[in-house]
């Protein structure tokens, strides 16, 4: 019953991006995914317009989400 968001690196070399878009697609209540471009696997640690991206898709999400 919890919202989850799937957050994918583009240029990840841990975790394939394919293998984020099955999982979205399979996750009971997942309202999306969201790909961050250029960014590797931990965007929110990576350069400025990829922690913008990285945090912007959050900020979405909680608002889409919150009760």
């Amino acid at each position: 019953t919890c919202p989850a968001l799937i957050i994918s690196a583009e240029q990840d070399t841990v975790v394939c991006s394919d293998s984020h878009s099955r999982l979205a697609e399979r996750l009971p209540n997942c309202v999306g995914m969201e790909r961050i471009p250029g960014a590797f696997h931990a965007p929110y640690a990576g350069l400025k317009h990829e922690q913008r991206h990285f945090y912007g898709a959050l900020d979405r999400f909680f608002a889409r989400t919150a009760s």
